[in-house]
């Protein structure tokens, strides 16, 4: 008596019919990028990633995501001489407001207040100094390992740095937090504020996310020594990735180029929907073979070496000696690249073809005339 769940112990498979449609690597006027899937974390693609640079005011999203996470969002804070008058972009606080912490960080956010980041740090770590502990205290546990921070803001500092790839693993844990994420695709944000009769309203810097359907966030940064500096996200399908270009002269099309060149990749089907992925010994009456397929493709960022390195493993959990029709779900296959599990598509039942009208005549022939067939004897 079979199991009724079989277990194909790594059946393993190079396909010959992977659909795979090879991307141009785009080139890029930043001087260190990376592109990352915040979902498998992948690198889809990096340029002197690990490179310790400057980075601006990328710098805020830590200071958002530490506010966030420490802060309570309707508390009033109130703005005192040292976040007043912070050179480079304002808010433009005045002492004695009562500000609350949601407000600062559309105001840090959006327009990149060097004012607000202050008052946070204040309001958060008691000093900017208890802060900033709190920022490199973060980053350790993030593993950015080749980053550093000084100052809530990102004006330029000698012990301030940090590198693209740090940036996106950084981006990558903020972009989990529901508050940052509404934060950052915001285009405009409006709040009452103290001492005027109107809202305050602040229009978000970073215009890709309008030039970039796509994008849902994240921050802009500029200095005289850092360049310009551009975090972004975007998200098509079930993919969702993050952009980070540092000292880049053309960014907005380096994001865009970059977004384009790695939902291409991602697009891939590793495994498309139909392969046949099993042959059994199992025949009907009309002569049908009973064959398992893949009910859908499985998509993965491939190139050409490593689809030679994907290796499956069918898990069929249904007596196939009862599968009558086509289309019955009977389990599903498990999808590894270098010993890595990436995931699992549903397997299904497939008929093969009713035997052709010759092939019919000829079993019929055959059937009657050749010894040990039945017929005559």
């Amino acid at each position: 008596m079979k199991k009724w769940i079989i277990a194909l112990v790594c059946f393993v498979i190079c396909f010959g019919s992977v659909k795979y449609v090879k991307a141009a690597k785009p080139e890029v006027s930043a001087e260190t990028a990376i592109l990352y899937d915040m979902d498998t974390k992948k690198i889809l693609f990096q340029k002197h990633a690990d490179q310790k640079m400057k980075i601006a005011s990328i710098t805020k999203i830590m200071t958002a995501i530490l506010a966030i996470e420490r802060g309570k969002l309707d508390q009033p804070i109130t703005i005192n001489g040292r976040a007043v008058g912070v050179e480079g972009s304002s808010i433009y606080l005045k002492v004695g407001q009562k500000i609350p912490l949601r407000a600062l960080l559309y105001g840090l956010m959006l327009r990149s207040g060097n004012d607000a980041a202050v008052a946070i740090a204040e309001a958060i770590g008691g000093s900017v100094d208890g802060f900033v502990y709190l920022m490199n205290q973060k980053a350790e546990q993030l593993g950015m390992s080749n980053s550093h921070f000084a100052n809530p803001h990102g004006l330029d500092s000698e012990n301030h740095y940090s590198s693209a790839y740090d940036m996106a693993i950084l981006t990558t844990y903020a972009m989990k937090h529901p508050v940052f994420q509404e934060i950052v695709k915001s285009k405009v944000a409006k709040f009452d504020w103290p001492g005027q009769d109107w809202q305050q309203v602040f229009r978000n810097k970073n215009k890709f996310l309008t030039l970039y359907p796509a994008s849902d966030g994240v921050k802009t940064g500029f200095t005289k020594k850092a360049g310009r500096t551009l975090v972004t996200t975007a998200k098509k399908g079930k993919h969702h990735l993050v952009c980070v270009t540092l000292r880049a002269s053309d960014d907005w099309n380096d994001h865009r180029n970059l977004y384009e060149y790695g939902f291409q990749k991602l697009s891939t089907q590793a495994i498309p929907q139909g392969e046949k992925i099993l042959n059994t010994s199992i025949f009907n009456r009309n002569k049908q073979q009973l064959q398992i397929i893949t009910q859908q493709p499985f998509a993965y960022p491939i190139d050409d070496q490593e689809k030679r390195q994907l290796r499956i493993q069918p898990m069929i959990a249904y007596p196939l000696q009862t599968v009558h029709n086509s289309n019955e779900v009977v389990g599903h296959l498990r999808v590894f690249l270098h010993g890595q599990y990436l995931g699992a598509v549903p397997l299904i039942s497939s008929w093969s073809d009713p035997p052709s009208f010759v092939y019919r005549w000829k079993e019929v022939f055959l059937t009657f005339l050749v010894p040990g067939r039945g017929g005559f004897k």
